[in-house]
C-alpha cells in the first residue's frame, strides 16, 4: 500500500517539551490535513487538521463524498474525473485547487492524491494530503508582477540596500528600488529617505537620526513601516550602520520587506489564541499518556471534568484515577491501542474528582506515539454522569412500568379466579361445615372432614395471596401500633424459623401508628423473617427484627422498589435483616416476581405477596444484599395521624346451637352456592326460596316483599347484579334485611355502598358458623 512520509518532521524531542510547547508544537507540526477516500469517492479518514482547514468534523465527514464537503458546485466534475483517474492509473496528480469550507469560505488548497493498494495490489482507494495556501496563492500574484526584479536579487542580494548623506539617497540597489516601486536609482539619489517612510514613523525615524548623529546610543535594529511609491506601507525591517567616507558621515542601511513573515505570526498567535480558547473553554478533556500509561499533560478543560488542577495527577498512572471495577477494562483497551497505532477505542468509565465522587466519563483514545508532534496517547474524555443516571432512571422506569404492568394482567387474572375459585370453595366448606355439624363428636370421619374444611379455608386465604399479590387486595384497616404487634407475634415467630437461628427484636418506643390489615401485616412479618431463616440454611445466625420510625425525602424514597413516587413523610418501618448467604444482583433482581424461588421446590407467592401486599397499604420494600453478607428488608408503611386501637386476641365463634325463622330468599349465579345455601339455612330453621340472578330475585321479592324476613344477594351476577337489585328491594321496602355476599372484604362494600342500606355482608367463602354469626346479629339487632 502507498505511503504518505511526514512534510514537516519537528524541531525538537516533544516527549522533552513541556505542556505549553507541545501544545505549540501540535498546532505548528500538523498543518496538512490527511483524508483518506474508499473506491466510490466516499470519506473513510478525516484527520484533525481536514477538521480544522474545512470546518467539518470528523463525524460530519464521514461516509460522505469529497465532492459535498470540499469542492465548490462549479468544479465538482472535473475533481471527481481527476480522483476517477487516481485509481485508474498510478499517477499522483497534485496542485493548487479551490475549495469551499462547511461556511461557505472560498479558499485555496495544495493537493497531492495517491492511490492505495494492499499488498496484491488491489486498489483500496484515494490518500489525498491537503494543505490551506490560500496567503500563498494571494502573494504569488502580488509576486508575479515582479518575477524579473525577483531574479535581479537573488543575483545581488536578499535584503533592499541604500546608502544616504545627511538624510538624503546617495545610492540605491535594484533590491531597495523594488522594494520601494522605482524604476531607476535615479528617481531616489538625492531624495529623502524619510519620504520612504509612512508618516506615522517619521518623527521616531528623525529622532534616531539626531541621536546617532550626537554620538548616543542607538537601536539600530528596528522594525517599522515603508511607504512604497503608490501610497502603500508596509512592515520592514531595518539594520543601521555609519561609516565615514572622504571625512563625511554616511548611513547604511539594509531593508527586509517582513510583511508576509508578520502575517502569518500574526496568523498563527491568531490561530494558537482561538485553538487555545477552543481547549479552555471545551467541556471535553484532552490527556496525553506516554507507552506506561503516565500522565505526561492534562489540557485546561481537566479541572472543570475532574475539579483539580491539570497540574495534578502528571507523572502519575492514568490506571488509578479509574473505578476498581472498570481497571479490567481500561487495561485491556490500553494494550489493544499500543498495539494498533491510529486505531481509536471508546468506552464508559468512572473516575474519581477531586470531591471524592465517582463520576462517568466518554473516553476516546487513540494511539499517536510515533507522530513526533504528539508523542503520546491521546486522551479525550467527557462527563457523562447526568447521561448514565438519566439512563439508569429511565431503565428503573421501564423495568417498574413492566413490573407494574404484570401486577395489573395478574390483578384482572386473580379477580377473575377468586370469583370462580370463591364459588368453589361456597360448596366444600358448607357441605364441610354442614357434615361437621351433623356428624357426633366421636365419629371415626369427623377429623377428616374438619381437615376437609380447613383445607378450604386455606385456599380461601391463598385467593387473598394472589389479589394482594397484583395490589389490588381489598383490606380491613386498623390502627395500631406496628410494635406492639411484633411483640405479640414473637413466641410464633420463635418457633417458625431453625433452631440454629437467634431471633433479635428491636422496637424503637413512641411510634407513631400505622393503618394496616393486621392479617396481612402478620403474613408479610411471618413471609420475611421466615425467609430470613431459609437464608441461613443450616448455619448458625442472627435473625434481627427492628420496628422504628424515619421521615423519608424523595431521595430515600427513590431508592425503594417500584419507587412510585410516595409522598414525603414520616414512615414506620419494619426492618427484617439476617447475616445468611445473601444474593447476586441477578437473584436481587427476581425475588418480587410470583413464584421465583430458590428453594428446592416452590413455597407458593412468597416476596411477591409482600409486595403486593405493602404496596396496597401505600407502602414501599428496599432490599439491601450482597452475596456472602446477608439481606436486609426493610417495608415502609405511611404513619397515620389517628390514634392505635387495641389489639385483641381472637374470640370463640358466638352463636353455636342458635336457630332462626321465617323465610330467606338467597340470589345467586351459581347453581352449587345456591345448593349448599339452601342447605346451611335449612339447618339454621329458615325457608328457602332460591334465585338464579338479581332480576330473578327482584321479581320474586316483588310478589310479596313481607314475606322475606333476609334477603341474601350475590355481588356479581348477570341480568341485575347485586347492587342493582338491593336498590329495588328498597324502593319496594325501605326496611328490607338485605344482606351482600361477595369475594371482596366488608370494607370495600361498605366503601362502594355506602348510605345504600344494606344489613350486612358475608364474605365468600363462608361455612355454617360464618352464616349463622351474620344472621343472628342482623336478626337480633332489628329484632327479627
Amino acid at each position: 500500500m502507498a505511503e504518505l512520509t511526514r512534510l514537516h518532521p519537528g524541531p525538537q524531542d516533544p516527549a522533552a517539551a513541556s505542556g505549553a510547547d507541545r501544545q505549540r508544537l501540535v498546532l505548528d507540526q500538523l498543518p496538512l490535513a490527511y483524508i483518506e477516500l474508499s473506491p466510490s469517492l466516499f470519506v473513510t479518514e478525516w484527520s484533525h487538521a481536514a477538521e480544522r482547514i474545512f470546518e467539518w468534523t470528523r463525524a460530519e465527514a464521514l461516509g460522505r463524498t469529497i465532492s459535498d464537503l470540499v469542492v465548490p458546485a462549479d468544479g465538482r466534475e472535473r475533481i471527481e474525473k481527476l480522483l476517477q483517474g487516481v485509481l485508474e492509473s498510478e499517477t499522483t496528480p497534485s496542485g493548487p485547487a479551490e475549495n469551499v469550507t462547511r461556511s461557505g469560505r472560498r479558499i485555496v488548497c495544495d493537493w497531492a492524491n495517491v492511490r492505495l493498494r494492499d499488498s496484491a495490489g488491489a486498489t483500496l482507494g484515494v490518500a489525498s494530503l491537503a494543505q490551506d495556501v490560500t496567503w500563498r496563492a494571494q502573494a504569488e500574484r502580488a509576486l508575479h508582477e515582479s518575477e524579473i526584479k525577483l531574479r535581479a536579487l537573488f543575483e545581488n542580494s536578499r535584503d533592499a540596500v541604500g546608502v544616504s548623506v545627511a538624510g538624503l539617497h546617495s545610492f540605491v540597489n535594484p533590491a531597495y528600488l523594488r522594494m520601494f516601486g522605482y524604476d531607476r536609482a535615479e528617481e531616489l539619489v538625492g531624495r529623502p529617505i524619510l519620504g520612504l517612510i509612512a508618516p506615522e514613523e517619521r518623527g521616531g525615524i528623525a529622532q534616531r537620526a539626531r541621536r546617532r548623529a550626537a554620538g548616543e546610543a542607538t537601536d539600530d535594529h528596528y522594525e517599522t513601516r515603508g511607504l512604497r511609491r503608490d501610497g502603500t506601507a508596509f512592515d520592514m525591517e531595518v539594520a543601521v550602520s555609519t561609516f565615514e567616507e572622504h571625512g563625511q558621515r554616511q548611513t547604511l542601511v539594509f531593508l527586509r520587506d517582513v510583511s508576509e513573515r508578520n502575517r502569518v505570526v500574526r496568523a498563527l498567535e491568531t490561530s494558537e489564541r482561538r485553538f487555545r480558547a477552543l481547549i479552555e473553554k471545551s467541556h471535553d478533556s484532552v490527556t496525553l499518556l506516554d507507552a506506561r500509561g503516565r500522565v505526561t499533560y492534562h489540557s485546561p478543560s481537566y479541572q472543570k471534568v475532574t475539579g483539580r488542577l491539570p497540574t495534578d495527577r502528571t507523572g502519575g498512572l492514568f490506571l488509578d484515577t479509574v473505578h476498581p471495577d472498570d481497571r479490567a477494562r481500561v487495561a485491556e483497551a490500553f494494550g489493544h491501542i499500543l498495539g494498533a497505532p491510529g486505531e481509536t477505542v471508546t468506552m464508559t468509565v468512572r473516575t474519581r474528582v477531586a470531591s471524592g465522587e465517582w463520576r462517568w466519563i466518554d473516553v476516546v483514545g487513540s494511539n499517536h506515539l510515533a507522530d513526533p508532534a504528539v508523542g503520546g496517547i491521546v486522551v479525550n474524555f467527557r462527563d457523562v454522569t447526568e447521561r448514565v443516571r438519566a439512563e439508569e432512571d429511565r431503565r428503573k422506569l421501564e423495568e417498574q412500568v413492566r413490573h407494574v404492568q404484570k401486577l395489573e394482567s395478574l390483578g384482572v387474572l386473580a379477580g377473575g379466579i377468586a370469583h370462580d375459585f370463591n364459588n368453589l370453595l361456597m360448596a366444600v366448606m358448607g357441605h364441610a361445615s354442614l357434615a361437621l355439624a351433623e356428624l357426633p363428636e366421636h365419629a371415626g370421619a369427623r377429623d377428616n372432614v374438619a381437615e376437609i374444611e380447613k383445607a378450604a379455608r386455606r385456599a380461601a386465604e391463598l385467593t387473598k395471596q394472589m389479589l394482594a399479590y397484583s395490589g389490588k387486595g381489598r383490606f380491613q384497616l386498623r390502627t395500631i401500633d406496628l410494635g406492639e404487634l411484633l411483640r405479640d407475634m414473637a413466641s410464633m415467630l420463635e418457633v417458625s424459623i431453625s433452631k440454629k437461628a437467634l431471633l433479635r427484636l428491636d422496637v424503637a418506643a413512641g411510634l407513631p401508628p400505622v393503618e394496616v390489615d393486621l392479617s396481612q401485616v402478620r403474613q408479610v412479618v411471618m413471609n420475611l423473617v421466615i425467609n430470613a431463616s431459609d437464608a441461613l440454611g443450616e448455619r448458625d445466625g442472627v435473625i434481627a427484627v427492628s420496628v422504628g420510625a424515619t421521615r423519608c425525602d424523595r431521595a430515600s424514597l427513590s431508592e425503594t422498589y417500584l419507587d412510585e413516587k410516595l409522598p414525603e413523610g414520616t414512615y414506620v418501618f419494619l426492618e427484617v435483616a439476617d447475616t445468611g448467604c445473601g444474593m447476586d444482583a441477578e437473584t436481587k433482581a427476581k425475588i418480587f416476581d410470583p413464584f421465583f424461588t430458590t428453594k428446592f421446590a416452590g413455597r407458593g407467592l412468597g416476596l411477591a405477596s409482600v409486595l403486593g401486599i405493602v404496596r396496597g397499604h401505600k407502602g414501599a420494600v428496599r432490599v439491601r444484599s450482597q452475596k456472602g453478607q446477608g439481606s436486609s428488608f426493610r417495608i415502609l408503611l405511611p404513619a397515620s395521624a389517628e390514634p392505635a386501637q387495641v389489639l385483641e386476641a381472637p374470640g370463640a365463634v358466638a352463636g353455636a346451637g342458635w336457630r332462626g325463622s321465617g323465610t330467606v330468599l338467597l340470589a345467586d349465579d351459581e347453581e352449587s352456592v345456591r345448593s349448599v345455601g339452601k342447605l346451611m339455612l335449612g339447618k339454621l330453621g329458615f325457608a328457602v326460596e332460591l334465585a338464579n340472578d338479581g332480576r330473578d330475585a327482584l321479581e320474586r321479592f316483588a310478589r310479596a316483599p313481607e314475606r322475606f324476613a333476609v334477603v341474601v344477594l350475590d355481588l356479581t351476577m348477570p341480568q341485575m347484579d347485586g347492587g342493582e337489585a338491593l336498590s329495588e328491594i328498597h324502593k319496594l321496602r325501605p326496611q328490607a334485611k338485605v344482606l351482600l355476599s361477595s369475594g371482596y372484604t366488608e370494607q370495600e362494600l361498605a366503601e362502594r355502598f355506602a348510605g345504600r342500606g344494606f344489613a350486612a355482608f358475608l364474605q365468600k367463602p363462608y361455612a355454617l358458623e360464618d352464616l349463622t354469626r351474620v344472621l343472628r346479629a342482623v336478626l337480633e339487632e332489628t329484632g327479627g
